[in-house]
């Protein structure tokens, strides 16, 4: 359990997140949320290179059972997705080494040793400005709650959608989400929906 002490007067809505939270919770998210995202992205980028175009390609987003906190997220998820689109395509140049000074780079690429790097395609392959631009430029985000559970995914008009889920309840009582590749929980797992989601990561793809 995560134990915090909380001074009087201290306005608990505005403290960094930690499970146990208020319903209009808008504080600070933890930097593993931000290395969950650039995994996303560069897992898409990996996609494109196995000649994968056409595939729906799904982030999980659970952090929270309240609609003010998902929607929280989802405006901070939104932000940081426009801030790294802008940044690769205005301030990355075609020349690798123009960019390894760049924060963005040397995040994407700490986190791409630490997840990718033993995999068929070297960091300066993957790296390159286009095919970053290319494997993001349509990524979507969604809010899924129960007032709109499908959130708007449509696989079936759209099935080689990007999409970035977020939710509660909903994702962990049964939505399937296609091509599912990234989840990220920050949950207290002492709940039974939480340890179903997890139980369910297990066997139900090919190869998995």
């Amino acid at each position: 359990d995560i134990i915090e002490e909380i001074e009087k007067g201290e306005d608990i809505n505005v403290r960094p997140l930690y499970y146990k939270h208020t319903k209009q919770w808008h504080g600070s998210f933890p930097k593993s949320l931000d290395d969950s995202l650039y995994a996303f992205f560069l897992a898409n980028v990996i996609r494109d290179f196995r000649k994968q175009e056409d595939e729906a390609r799904t982030m999980l987003i659970n952090i929270s059972r309240f609609v003010n906190v998902q929607q929280h997220t989802f405006e901070y998820v939104k932000d940081f997705y426009n801030n790294v689109y802008r940044t690769i395509k205005f301030d990355f140049s075609k020349y690798r080494s123009e960019n390894e000074e760049l924060i963005l780079y040397k995040d994407l690429k700490r986190v791409w040793d630490v997840c990718y790097s033993n995999i068929e395609f070297d960091w300066n392959t993957i790296s390159q400005k286009e095919r970053l631009i290319s494997a993001i430029e349509n990524i979507e985000i969604v809010v899924v709650n129960g007032s709109n559970k499908t959130g708007g995914i449509d696989y079936k008009s759209n099935p080689h959608a990007r999409i970035i889920a977020i939710g509660g309840l909903a994702l962990s009582r049964g939505l399937t989400l296609k091509g599912l590749m990234t989840s990220y929980f920050y949950r207290n797992t002492k709940t039974f929906d939480v340890l179903m989601q997890m139980g369910r990561w297990f066997g139900y793809r090919p190869n998995y």
